[in-house]
């Protein structure tokens, strides 16, 4: 809950739908000028989600909220991993 508190984006503003299948569920939430990427694998196999950067603000990584780590932004279009039964939660930066 900590994270939450820490970060409006996730419980103000805008929330847009990037990705939905079967599995696997991708938002951007922003407010101000914080984006931050959720995505929730809910299928028992990793999936790897392509995001495509010109949905996000003008940046160079994401930063898993819970993990710390760095993700780098790839021209066009970044893969990133989302393992089974797993929700992630990555700022835009």
């Amino acid at each position: 809950m900590q994270v939450r508190s820490e970060h409006p984006a996730l419980y103000k503003g805008e929330r847009r739908n990037l990705w939905i299948d079967d599995q696997l569920y991708v938002d951007l939430k922003v407010y101000d000028d914080e984006q931050i990427v959720y995505a929730l694998n809910t299928g028992t196999a990793e999936r790897v989600m392509s995001l495509d950067n010109t949905q996000l603000k003008a940046a160079s990584h994401l930063v898993d909220l819970i993990s710390g780590e760095q993700i780098n932004l790839q021209p066009g279009i970044t893969s990133v991993t989302v393992p089974a039964l797993t929700g992630r939660l990555l700022s835009v930066r």
